[in-house]
């Protein structure tokens, strides 16, 4: 496919791949992204950049997380801990790690409860039905917007500012 447009003159042309976006971003990834083939996930990771996000002053702070599988504790590449964790979201004002606690796995919501009560966060059920979780996730954000304070929401390199 070749795409021509004109800027100006003379007119340009431009090769167009007939990938999809997302066959074209699973090309750019090969070879960069690979799991490691097991259970847990790399769950402090993610906390730890939202948690260096440009948060603001004087506002509540929350990282919400969800997932159905356990993190590792400690993570094998980052050496991530559960209380490296806690002392990063003290540092930050502080900042409390809200969990949406999905699926079956005991592990994962022992996991996810040990950071909700290491932070002072909050766990919210969604075990029940897959459905759920989307509500679960909503109710989360609603229950920290109803607070007097304004929030800034992180979930693995997602955020969200409320005023």
């Amino acid at each position: 496919m070749l795409r021509h447009r004109k800027t100006g003159s003379p007119r340009r042309s431009s090769r167009r791949s007939d990938q999809t976006p997302q066959q074209r971003e699973r090309s750019r990834l090969e070879g960069k992204v690979e799991g490691g083939c097991d259970t847990p996930e790399d769950v402090y990771s993610g906390i730890d950049r939202a948690l260096h996000f440009p948060w603001r002053s004087g506002v509540t702070k929350v990282v919400i997380v969800m997932g159905d599988a356990p993190g590792h504790d400690p993570e094998p590449h980052s050496g991530l801990t559960l209380a490296k964790i806690q002392a990063e979201a003290y540092a930050v004002e502080p900042a409390q790690v809200d969990a949406v606690l999905v699926g079956s796995d005991p592990d994962a919501h022992s996991f996810d409860q040990a950071l909700a009560d290491a932070t002072r966060g909050q766990t919210f059920d969604a075990t029940s039905d897959p459905s759920t979780a989307g509500p679960a996730f909503v109710t989360a954000i609603s229950n920290r917007l109803t607070q007097k304070y304004p929030c800034l929401y992180g979930y693995i390199g997602i955020w969200w500012t409320a005023s």
